[in-house]
């Protein structure tokens, strides 16, 4: 059983090449980092009603922010700045090691 999952293992990382393996595996992190930032924006609207737009009216335009959107967005872009800065001082502090030194340790 054990020489079957090994088999179907290389027969799936045979499938991509290294760099679209790093590639899928970016976006695959983005998307956690987005899913993490949803529960946390549903969080804080739990703990306080944040409104999902603000109307703002100059003169005689009306223009709408999505605050609840905006920050779910800042914030996943903030999780994946940390996760590469802590990746890239990783490598540099460890250069021949295989581990993986982000937030995500794949």
């Amino acid at each position: 059983m054990k020489e079957k999952i090994k088999r179907v293992k290389e027969k799936i990382k045979n499938l991509f090449g290294e760099a679209q393996w790093e590639g899928i595996k970016k976006v695959a992190r983005f998307l956690v980092f987005y899913v993490v930032s949803g529960a946390i924006a549903q969080m804080l609207n739990q703990l306080a009603r944040v409104p999902d737009f603000w109307f703002i009216n100059i003169w005689v335009f009306s223009f709408s922010i999505a605050i609840r959107s905006s920050f779910k967005m800042a914030l996943t872009l903030l999780l994946s700045y940390i996760d590469t800065k802590n990746y890239k001082a990783w490598k540099i502090k460890h250069p021949r090691s295989e581990k993986n030194g982000g937030l995500i340790k794949w």
